[in-house]
Protein backbone atom coordinates (compact mmCIF):
# COMPACT_ATOMS: atom_id res chain seq x y z
CA UNK A 1 0.00 0.00 0.00
CA UNK A 2 1.43 3.19 -1.44
CA UNK A 3 0.70 6.96 0.89
CA UNK A 4 1.47 10.40 -0.26
CA UNK A 5 2.53 11.90 2.80
CA UNK A 6 2.45 15.66 3.31
CA UNK A 7 3.42 15.49 6.82
CA UNK A 8 6.51 15.71 9.43
CA UNK A 9 7.84 12.30 9.55
CA UNK A 10 9.96 10.84 12.41
CA UNK A 11 12.49 7.98 12.23
CA UNK A 12 11.33 5.47 15.20
CA UNK A 13 13.25 1.99 14.32
CA UNK A 14 15.52 0.80 11.74
CA UNK A 15 15.27 -2.89 10.97
CA UNK A 16 18.45 -5.28 11.85
CA UNK A 17 18.87 -8.91 11.12
CA UNK A 18 16.57 -11.89 10.83
CA UNK A 19 16.15 -13.96 13.91
CA UNK A 20 14.61 -17.51 13.65
CA UNK A 21 12.72 -19.09 10.76
CA UNK A 22 9.44 -17.30 11.35
CA UNK A 23 10.10 -13.43 9.93
CA UNK A 24 11.16 -12.32 13.02
CA UNK A 25 13.40 -9.20 12.68
CA UNK A 26 15.75 -7.34 15.02
CA UNK A 27 14.40 -3.86 15.65
CA UNK A 28 16.44 -1.08 16.92
CA UNK A 29 14.22 1.62 18.17
CA UNK A 30 15.24 5.38 17.96
CA UNK A 31 12.12 6.51 20.06
CA UNK A 32 11.67 6.87 23.50
CA UNK A 33 7.99 5.41 23.75
CA UNK A 34 8.56 1.58 22.20
CA UNK A 35 5.14 1.26 22.91
CA UNK A 36 3.99 2.30 19.88
CA UNK A 37 5.28 -0.81 18.43
CA UNK A 38 1.83 -2.73 19.36
CA UNK A 39 -0.15 -5.12 17.00
CA UNK A 40 -1.64 -3.81 14.06
CA UNK A 41 -0.51 -0.67 14.16
CA UNK A 42 1.23 0.89 10.89
CA UNK A 43 4.67 3.01 10.00
CA UNK A 44 5.65 4.15 6.53
CA UNK A 45 9.21 2.64 5.33
CA UNK A 46 12.12 4.17 3.80
CA UNK A 47 14.40 1.76 1.42
CA UNK A 48 18.03 1.23 1.42
CA UNK A 49 18.20 2.84 -1.37
CA UNK A 50 16.04 5.92 -0.59
CA UNK A 51 18.06 6.49 2.18
CA UNK A 52 21.49 5.93 0.64
CA UNK A 53 20.26 8.59 -1.47
CA UNK A 54 19.81 11.20 1.08
CA UNK A 55 16.01 11.52 0.35
CA UNK A 56 14.05 13.34 2.85
CA UNK A 57 10.89 11.59 4.58
CA UNK A 58 9.47 14.55 5.12
CA UNK A 59 9.43 15.49 1.67
CA UNK A 60 6.89 14.96 -0.45
CA UNK A 61 7.88 11.39 -0.94
CA UNK A 62 5.78 8.59 -1.82
CA UNK A 63 6.80 6.01 0.99
CA UNK A 64 5.12 2.29 1.53
CA UNK A 65 3.40 0.98 4.85
CA UNK A 66 3.24 -1.30 6.83
CA UNK A 67 1.83 -2.81 9.62
CA UNK A 68 3.07 -4.93 12.65
CA UNK A 69 1.69 -8.69 13.05
CA UNK A 70 3.96 -8.85 16.66
CA UNK A 71 6.16 -7.36 18.70
CA UNK A 72 8.48 -9.17 21.52
CA UNK A 73 9.07 -6.06 23.73
CA UNK A 74 11.61 -8.35 25.68
CA UNK A 75 13.46 -9.00 22.54
CA UNK A 76 12.77 -6.16 20.51
CA UNK A 77 11.53 -8.98 17.78
CA UNK A 78 8.78 -8.16 15.92
CA UNK A 79 7.35 -9.63 12.61
CA UNK A 80 5.29 -7.58 9.85
CA UNK A 81 1.87 -8.84 8.62
CA UNK A 82 2.91 -10.14 4.61
CA UNK A 83 6.19 -10.91 5.99
CA UNK A 84 5.63 -13.80 8.18
CA UNK A 85 8.50 -15.67 6.53
CA UNK A 86 12.36 -15.96 6.66
CA UNK A 87 12.28 -15.56 2.63
CA UNK A 88 9.89 -12.41 2.56
CA UNK A 89 11.00 -10.87 6.06
CA UNK A 90 14.84 -10.88 4.38
CA UNK A 91 13.99 -7.90 1.76
CA UNK A 92 12.93 -5.66 4.88
CA UNK A 93 16.46 -5.60 6.57
CA UNK A 94 18.11 -2.34 6.62
CA UNK A 95 15.01 -0.66 6.39
CA UNK A 96 13.78 2.69 8.37
CA UNK A 97 10.64 3.09 10.05
CA UNK A 98 8.93 6.45 9.88
CA UNK A 99 6.10 7.55 12.30
CA UNK A 100 3.99 10.72 11.73
CA UNK A 101 4.04 13.91 13.95
CA UNK A 102 0.23 13.95 14.89
CA UNK A 103 0.20 9.71 15.16
CA UNK A 104 3.19 9.62 17.39
CA UNK A 105 1.53 12.33 19.77
CA UNK A 106 -1.04 10.44 20.07
CA UNK A 107 0.88 8.42 22.73
CA UNK A 108 2.22 10.90 24.65
CA UNK A 109 1.29 11.77 28.46
CA UNK A 110 -0.14 14.88 29.66
CA UNK A 111 3.17 16.60 30.16
CA UNK A 112 5.81 14.70 27.72
CA UNK A 113 7.11 16.40 24.58
CA UNK A 114 8.46 14.20 21.19
CA UNK A 115 11.93 15.33 21.15
CA UNK A 116 11.70 16.57 17.64
CA UNK A 117 9.72 19.02 18.65
CA UNK A 118 12.34 20.80 20.50
CA UNK A 119 13.99 21.45 17.25
CA UNK A 120 14.68 25.52 17.21
CA UNK A 121 13.76 26.23 20.24
CA UNK A 122 15.02 28.60 22.03
CA UNK A 123 18.00 28.46 24.62
CA UNK A 124 17.57 30.59 27.82
CA UNK A 125 20.67 30.61 30.15
CA UNK A 126 21.21 31.63 33.91
CA UNK A 127 24.98 32.21 34.58
CA UNK A 128 25.69 34.02 37.25
CA UNK A 129 22.30 35.59 37.88
CA UNK A 130 22.32 37.07 34.25
CA UNK A 131 19.83 35.75 31.42
CA UNK A 132 21.66 35.07 28.09
CA UNK A 133 19.93 33.82 24.47
CA UNK A 134 22.75 31.13 24.06
CA UNK A 135 20.67 29.92 20.40
CA UNK A 136 18.34 27.36 19.44
CA UNK A 137 18.11 23.97 19.90
CA UNK A 138 19.60 22.17 16.23
CA UNK A 139 19.28 18.21 16.90
CA UNK A 140 19.00 15.88 19.69
CA UNK A 141 21.62 13.20 19.98
CA UNK A 142 21.92 10.34 22.78
CA UNK A 143 24.83 9.24 24.07
CA UNK A 144 25.48 6.76 26.25
CA UNK A 145 22.12 6.88 27.62
CA UNK A 146 22.28 10.60 28.02
CA UNK A 147 20.63 13.11 25.65
CA UNK A 148 22.12 16.33 24.27
CA UNK A 149 21.24 19.35 22.78
CA UNK A 150 23.65 20.41 19.83
CA UNK A 151 22.77 24.40 19.70
CA UNK A 152 23.05 26.60 16.82
CA UNK A 153 24.68 29.50 18.87
CA UNK A 154 22.54 33.23 18.92
CA UNK A 155 24.77 35.08 16.35
CA UNK A 156 25.45 37.98 18.79
CA UNK A 157 27.54 35.22 20.34
CA UNK A 158 29.35 33.95 17.19
CA UNK A 159 30.28 37.57 16.73
CA UNK A 160 32.39 37.60 19.89
CA UNK A 161 33.83 34.90 18.94
CA UNK A 162 32.39 32.05 20.34
CA UNK A 163 32.41 28.54 18.43
CA UNK A 164 28.93 28.10 15.91
CA UNK A 165 27.59 25.14 17.71
CA UNK A 166 28.01 23.10 21.25
CA UNK A 167 26.28 20.58 23.15
CA UNK A 168 24.57 20.91 26.44
CA UNK A 169 23.74 17.62 28.27
CA UNK A 170 20.02 16.98 29.26
CA UNK A 171 21.05 16.54 33.12
CA UNK A 172 19.87 18.34 35.66
CA UNK A 173 23.08 20.44 36.52
CA UNK A 174 22.57 22.38 33.36
CA UNK A 175 18.32 21.99 32.01
CA UNK A 176 16.28 23.11 34.64
CA UNK A 177 12.76 23.07 32.32
CA UNK A 178 12.22 21.80 29.01
CA UNK A 179 9.15 23.13 26.83
CA UNK A 180 8.61 24.11 23.50
CA UNK A 181 8.53 27.24 24.07
CA UNK A 182 12.07 27.54 25.73
CA UNK A 183 14.68 25.09 27.12
CA UNK A 184 15.66 26.86 30.59
CA UNK A 185 19.29 26.29 31.36
CA UNK A 186 21.50 27.45 34.04
CA UNK A 187 25.72 27.97 34.09
CA UNK A 188 25.56 26.28 29.97
CA UNK A 189 27.00 29.47 29.09
CA UNK A 190 30.32 27.65 30.67
CA UNK A 191 30.27 24.75 27.96
CA UNK A 192 29.55 27.19 24.96
CA UNK A 193 32.93 28.91 26.26
CA UNK A 194 34.31 26.22 27.02
CA UNK A 195 33.66 24.15 23.44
Amino acid sequence: MEHSNKNCLLLVAKIGRLVGVNGALKLHIMSDFPSIFAPQATFYLQSPAQISFNQSPNAQATLDTIRIHSFDTTKNLVIFQGYESRESAAKLINYELYSTLTESKKILKKGEILWQELIGTAISDTTDTKQKNLGVVKDIERIAKIDYFLIQTHTELISQGLPKQFYIPNISQYVLSISTDCIATQNAFLLLQES
